[in-house]
């Protein structure tokens, strides 16, 4: 009796020893996003044995690694004007059948029920969006899809690269590439604007989009503004994420702004509140109708909703060469930046500012007369802004 005891004694002992070394190991290090008043300082993230992860160009501040009980200090540095805990953002898009063809046959070309519904193939005779730029920050892209591969004009990765590239192994951004640009041939769909310059920002190779990338995709999109050639300028963001407001993601935001240019955003999918950055003023915010004009029951509602789109049951360009059908205000969203992207074409002087309210204008109005929390200034129409 007394030798199993001692041996209890043992075991009971050897699992404590092994809790608190579990709780010694625990990792105590986050990621944080540092503000500086007027310049970076890296002496700054050194003094409390931080390490930075990433610099930006456009904003003085960088993504570091620091343990958690240097934050309090960091905040009390006379030249940092805030701290800010890493967010995650979230993909607004649910894929629901990858449609399969026999071998390596490609199907014979149709036109979504989205783009035909904004009506975007009206406008194609004279204005097929080319030459605007457009950005889509998202998983990647399948860079020899038949269907884009004439469309993609640049491609950037925020990721590592030693661990991914820029080539997509998810889906999505694929998904919302073809909405924007499929080319007009034979085979497989079409996009809102079959001749728009696509600019491929991977800043995730999964459902999760992590801030300190993401704040690396804004800089790569504003500093297209200071590129030598102006005909890299990136005039339309696509961004078909979302989540809880960072004052980081807001200011970079509104420096694309301020510059010209367009953001376009996902709603969210939970039924519930506009999700940021979408719910930022000068970003337009787009909730997803399914086939019978209908709000879907999923698709986030409130003041903040400027513009609705097809987002339920969208087919468009996938993964090696495929096709998919996906569901969300991700796919709402690109119809609208693609929108745009033909606006823009359409009336070259028109300022960012009075291309927006021109998609607002021209919206087709369902739902409540007016605006309305749903579809908020109503359906986009590619037709009449892109003429």
């Amino acid at each position: 009796m007394k030798s199993k005891a001692f041996a209890l004694v043992l075991i009971l002992l050897g699992l404590f020893i092994s809790s608190a070394i579990a709780v010694k190991a625990a990792p105590t290090e986050v990621t944080v996003i540092v503000r500086f008043k007027e310049r970076i300082d890296p002496d700054a993230i050194a003094a409390v044995n931080g390490r930075i992860l990433k610099t930006y160009k456009r904003i003085p501040a960088v993504a570091a690694q620091v343990d958690v009980s240097s934050i309090e200090v960091l905040k009390t540095n006379s030249h940092i004007a805030y701290v800010e805990a890493e967010k995650e953002r979230r993909l607004q898009g649910q894929l629901d059948e990858v449609l399969a063809y026999p071998g390596n046959v490609q199907p014979p070309q149709t036109l979504p029920w989205g783009v035909d519904r904004i009506d975007a193939e009206k406008v194609w005779r004279k204005n097929e969006g080319e030459g605007i730029n457009v950005a889509v920050i998202d998983t990647g892209v399948d860079r020899d899809h038949p269907d884009l591969v004439a469309n993609i004009e640049g491609v950037y990765s925020a990721v590592p690269p030693d661990v991914y590239t820029v080539d997509d192994h998810y889906g999505h951004g694929t998904h919302v590439a073809g909405t924007i640009a499929a080319v007009n041939n034979e085979i497989g769909v079409v996009g809102v604007g079959p001749k728009i310059d696509l600019w491929i920002v991977k800043a995730s190779a999964g459902g999760i989009l992590l801030m300190k990338d993401l704040l690396e995709s804004y800089d790569f999109v504003i500093n297209s503004w200071f590129d030598d050639d102006p005909n890299n300028n990136i005039q339309v963001v696509s961004m078909s994420y979302g989540g809880s407001y960072s004052a980081i993601e807001a200011e970079m935001l509104q420096k694309a702004w301020d510059m010209g240019i367009i953001l376009v955003a996902a709603a969210g999918n939970e039924g519930g509140a506009v999700i940021y950055p979408a719910a930022l003023p000068f970003v337009i915010a787009v909730s997803a109708m399914n086939k019978y004009d209908q709000i879907t029951s999923w698709s986030n509602r409130g003041p903040e909703i400027d513009l609705a789109a097809p987002g339920s049951q969208v087919t468009s360009t996938y993964l090696r060469g495929g096709y998919a059908t996906w569901g969300g205000t991700s796919m709402a969203t690109p119809h609208v930046s693609a929108a745009a992207a033909l606006a823009i074409a359409a009336h070259r002087r028109m300022t960012s500012a009075e291309i927006v309210q021109l998609l607002f204008d021209r919206a087709e109005d369902l739902g409540d007369p007016g605006f309305d929390y749903l579809f908020g200034h109503g359906l986009v129409d590619a037709e009449t802004v892109g003429r």
